[in-house]
């Protein structure tokens, strides 16, 4: 947060609204988007032009999910290779990999096109231009801040997504291990994770009910992975 701001939000205050928005993540289901359009709020509430607020705070949900389907690339070629271990189809690595690398080519191409022309009137068409200038800024600024080589953005998405990922880990662990190999383990998790975007009351049962099934579809003991999730 404080990197996609370039710094100029004090870094104490960064750390509180950026411990805030993981709260509302947990409140909010909107597949990690909950946090941020807390945090956006708030923001416009203290002075910052909404606009601003918005869009960089758009950044930082999109810089970090980029690095999940990145992971998910990684993971699914590494698995059907066999450059990583893991016990699984062939199609069960390629289609998540070939799916993460669809995406990454389509935030990437789609920050490069010109932003949609403002329609003549209101009403609906006006709405949702709007909604897609939202999107465009968001996913320009993304790319731009990546592309700029911000180090600290970088390895705090990274270390954002490693930390999760290791957390759940440590979880399996605790009730006696069972976990799949980390490049299965890393396909399991992202494409889990898809769950968070069903609209459950709270936020509770879609992250898990994922996680779950797809810890069970690549193989992990459904008991083991059902404790180790609601640990988690």
């Amino acid at each position: 947060l404080w990197a996609v701001f370039d710094r100029i939000v004090p870094w104490r205050r960064a750390l509180v609204l950026e411990l805030a928005e993981q709260g509302a993540n947990v409140l909010l289901p909107a597949g990690g988007a909950g946090g941020p359009a807390l945090g956006a709020y708030v923001m416009t509430r203290i002075g910052v032009p909404a606009e601003l607020a918005a869009r960089r705070h758009a950044a930082l949900f999109l810089s970090t999910s980029v690095v999940g389907f990145a992971a998910i690339v990684v993971a699914g070629l590494g698995v059907a290779t066999g450059l990583l271990a893991g016990d699984t189809s062939l199609a069960a690595a390629l289609l998540p990999a070939a799916g993460g690398a669809a995406l990454l080519v389509v935030i990437y191409v789609y920050a490069r096109l010109p932003p949609a022309t403002e329609p003549d009137g209101g009403g609906l068409w006006h709405t949702v231009w709007r909604l897609r200038r939202f999107v465009h800024d968001g996913v320009r600024t993304t790319v731009a801040l990546l592309r700029h080589g911000d180090r600290l953005l970088i390895v705090g998405a990274v270390t954002y997504y490693a930390c999760d990922v290791a957390s759940l880990g440590a979880a399996f662990q605790a009730f006696g291990g069972g976990a799949p190999p980390v490049g299965v383990f890393v396909l399991a998790y992202t494409l889990g994770h898809l769950g968070a975007l069903l609209p459950t009351p709270g936020g509770v049962g879609g992250t898990e009910g994922g996680l779950i099934g797809m810890f069970a579809f690549y193989g992990t003991p459904l008991s083991v992975a059902a404790a180790a999730v609601l640990a988690y």
